[in-house]
């Protein structure tokens, strides 16, 4: 006779129904160091209106279903991940734990024949060696899934599946387990072809829009585009495009995953997409090989309507081309492995200031820059936000240039 939880029977998705599509369940929304609050206001607003906890370093904490999941992972423009949390055990010995470990449902969150990367972090226990734990995961995992479908776990499984990945956290020898609904970091869009030399990622280039109260009502310039990041997520704001919309989630591969019910949510956030932006963006940069792949790519998207993109210097850009109205303006100069010759001192970003103060007074702009460059530059009124990008430790400088 077949235990309860074979995949495939009607016992099985009832238990899927009851435990993962029917209930609420925790998750966690990763960010990067100082959008926490930036996200939680995303969750709590429509289209998601879900309850969260107070941010915490690195993300926020929600509770939902299901749906308010898959909803999460299209919408959200400044998460980098969307974690589900399924579960935690306390072991002070690696044989309880895997004992433990098996215990528990996979089969309800993972499909049978994908591969599974297992990452671990751990803070003041007894099991401290990680390879050791996620060895142990992987056959706690390969156990579960046998007795559940009735056939060994493929070690090494073809690569038709994309990977999943469970995450464990270790502290005082209590191991929390979650699985990472969105695959691929949620900054990969899926929209941009090209990319250029360190670009800023999608989601800190969403938080600073965020922080400037950009919702397209505003003429956008952004006149050091690079590889245009700044440039497409205004776009995609200003039209309410889902900045998920163009890619693949790795919970569409789950055991619970309902095509149609995906279908249903994305359709609903298609019919809040508008056809135009009220404004449009302006993009620009010295470089003219960065401008022509930035023009390649907005084509493509059927974007030339609401962006245009031409070669010019920051320096000589004059706003008043742009309108009557004060917009915004954001700046990312360039920067560690995007440095060109003169740009990464002191006196170049004093310049960068001294060009906002003389030339677009009443606007709101933003300046994205290492800390110690940006002491140099510090505007009136100007508001700060330290962040960490690849590795290298930022600041977000915002406000109306007087």
């Amino acid at each position: 006779m077949k235990d309860s939880y074979d995949i495939g029977t009607k016992a099985f998705s009832k238990r899927l129904r009851r435990h993962v599509v029917g209930r609420d369940r925790a998750y966690f929304a990763v960010t990067a160091p100082g959008l926490e609050s930036l996200c939680r206001e995303e969750l709590e607003a429509p289209p998601m209106r879900l309850q969260t906890q107070p941010p915490g370093d690195g993300g926020v904490a929600f509770t939902g279903r299901l749906e308010d999941c898959q909803r999460a992972n299209l919408h959200l423009r400044t998460a980098s991940r969307v974690l589900l949390r399924i579960g935690s055990i306390r072991a002070s010995g690696f044989g309880t734990f895997e004992k433990r470990a098996t215990a528990m449902a996979w089969e309800l969150f993972l499909p049978p024949a994908a591969p599974v990367v297992v990452k671990a972090t751990m803070h003041r226990c007894r099991l401290l060696h990680s390879e050791a734990l996620k060895e142990r995961t992987l056959a706690a995992i390969a156990r579960r899934m046998q007795t559940a479908t009735g056939a060994a776990r493929d070690e090494h499984p073809e690569a038709a599946l994309p990977p999943q990945t469970v995450h464990i956290r270790g502290y005082r020898d209590r191991f929390g387990f979650s699985i990472d609904s969105s695959g691929a970091p949620l900054y990969i869009r899926g929209r941009k072809p090209h990319a250029g030399r360190a670009p800023v990622r999608e989601t800190l280039a969403a938080g600073i829009l965020k922080l400037m109260g950009y919702a397209g009502e505003s003429p956008l310039v952004d006149p050091m585009c690079g590889s245009g990041t700044f440039s497409l997520e205004a776009v995609m704001a200003a039209r309410n495009i889902p900045a998920g919309w163009y890619r693949e989630f790795a919970f569409e591969h789950w055991p619970s995953f309902a095509p149609k019910r995906w279908q249903y949510l994305r359709a609903e956030a298609e019919r809040e997409i508008r056809s135009s932006c009220p404004h449009r963006i302006y993009a620009s940069d010295i470089d003219p090989e960065a401008c022509r792949r930035l023009q390649k790519t907005v084509a493509g998207f059927g974007w030339s309507d609401s962006a245009i993109v031409r070669k010019a210097d920051f320096f000589s850009v004059e706003p008043s081309v742009f309108g009557d109205l004060p917009g915004l303006v954001v700046l990312n100069p360039p920067y560690g492995k995007r440095v060109q010759t003169g740009t990464q001192t002191p006196a170049f970003f004093r310049a960068v200031a001294e060009r906002l103060r003389s030339t677009w007074g009443g606007w709101r702009a933003a300046l994205l820059a290492p800390l110690p460059l940006l002491q140099a530059c510090s505007l009136p009124g100007f508001r700060t936000v330290q962040t960490v990008h690849g590795g290298i430790r930022l600041a977000i400088h915002y406000g109306r240039v007087p």
